[in-house]
C-alpha cells in the first residue's frame, strides 16, 4: 500500500544536551531537518516475516488460530511479523506444513515450518514434533496452539537474528525499561513497544522488563512512548510520536520526535509492520541520548514549546 511508504517517511528530530549532528534516517528534505545524513538502521530480520494465512494440512479453524499464535510468538522472540502473503520487499516468508494422526491416547502432530527470503530462496526449514489432545485439537484450542506456537517462534527466529549486529560505541550498564506507549490507536500499545524493545535488544541494549534495584542511581533507565493522532484533514490525519529517554526518578535526558501524515483511520485497527518501520527509525536517535546517559540534567535542551 502506498501509505505505508508514506508513514515510513516519517521524519525525525532529536533533543538531548550537547547532541550536535541529528541523524536522519529517512532523510526529509532540508527544511525540515539539519545535520549530518546518517544511514538507517538494517538488520537481518527488520524487514519482517510474512506468515503464510493457511496452513497446508489444517483446519480452518486450526490454520487460523496457529497462525495468529505463531505472528505472536515471533513478535515476542523479537521479531516483526504479520499474517500476510508477503509485508514488503524486505520480507521473509514463512508457510507450515501440517499432519496429524492419533498415537494411543493423544494425536500426533507434525508441523513443518519453511522459511524463505523475499526472493523465494530457502532460508531455513524447521521440523516441529508435537503431541496434543485430541479434544484441544479438534476444538483449535487457543492455548494448545499458542504453546505450539511459543515452541516453534525461537527456531523460526534464529534463522535471521544476528545477536548484537549494531555495534555501541559507548556500552550502557544500566538496564533499560521500555514503558508501554501512550495514546496509540489500534493495537499500537503492543506492536510499538514491542518494536522499539525489537531494535533496542538488537542493538546491544540491556532491555528488562522492570527496572532492578541494582541499577545505577544517575543511570537513564526507561523509554516511554507517546502517540497523537489529530483530527482529519481531506482523509488524512497528522501522526506524532515522541520518544522519551527517562531517569528511574522520572527526569527528562532527551526526547526523538516523528511526525507525519497518515490516511484517516489508518491505524485504528493492527499496526503490523508500520510499528516496526517506526521503532526502526526511531532507534537511532534514541541510540544518540543513550550514549549521553552521563550528561547532567540540568544541561538538557528541549525543543521549542515542550513542557
Amino acid at each position: 500500500m502506498c501509505w505505508l511508504r508514506r508513514i515510513a517517511a516519517l521524519f525525525l528530530l532529536l533533543a538531548a544536551g550537547g547532541c550536535g549532528d541529528l541523524p536522519q534516517p529517512f532523510g526529509h528534505t532540508p527544511q525540515d531537518l539539519t545535520g549530518t545524513r546518517r544511514s538507517i538502521l538494517q538488520l537481518p530480520d527488520s524487514g519482517g516475516i510474512a506468515v503464510h494465512p493457511v496452513i497446508n494440512g489444517a483446519t480452518p479453524e486450526i490454520s487460523a488460530a496457529l497462525v495468529k499464535a505463531m505472528v505472536k510468538a515471533l513478535g515476542d522472540a523479537n521479531v516483526p511479523a504479520s499474517a500476510a502473503t508477503s509485508l514488503n520487499r524486505l520480507s521473509y516468508q514463512l508457510e507450515g506444513r501440517l499432519t496429524a494422526a492419533p498415537v494411543g491416547s493423544m494425536n500426533k502432530v507434525l508441523i513443518l515450518w519453511l522459511l524463505t527470503d523475499s526472493e523465494g530462496k530457502p532460508v531455513g526449514e524447521h521440523l516441529q514434533h508435537e503431541a496434543a489432545n485430541p479434544r484441544d485439537w479438534q476444538r483449535a484450542s487457543s492455548t494448545l496452539l499458542t504453546q505450539i506456537a511459543q515452541r516453534g517462534a525461537p527456531a523460526i527466529a534464529a534463522f535471521i537474528q544476528e545477536k548484537g549486529v549494531t555495534p555501541v560505541e559507548n556500552a550502557l550498564k544500566a538496564e533499560i525499561q521500555v514503558l508501554p506507549v501512550e495514546g496509540a490507536p489500534g493495537d499500537g500499545q503492543i506492536s510499538l513497544t514491542r518494536a522499539v524493545r525489537h531494535f533496542l535488544i538488537q542493538s546491544k541494549v540491556k532491555v528488562v522488563e522492570a527496572a532492578s534495584n541494582a541499577s545505577v542511581p544517575s543511570a537513564i533507565n526507561q523509554i516511554k512512548g507517546i502517540v497523537h493522532v489529530g483530527p482529519p484533514r481531506g482523509g488524512n490525519q497528522p501522526i506524532q510520536v515522541v520518544w522519551k529517554v527517562l531517569r528511574p526518578d522520572g527526569s527528562e535526558v532527551g526526547r526523538a520526535e516523528q511526525g507525519n501524515f497518515v490516511p484517516t483511520g489508518a491505524l485504528d485497527g493492527p499496526w503490523s509492520d508500520i510499528a516496526y518501520l517506526i521503532a526502526e527509525a526511531a532507534t537511532p536517535a534514541i541510540m544518540e541520548i543513550l550514549a549521553r546517559t552521563n550528561a547532567p540534567a540540568g544541561s538538557l535542551m528541549k525543543p521549542p514549546g515542550s513542557p
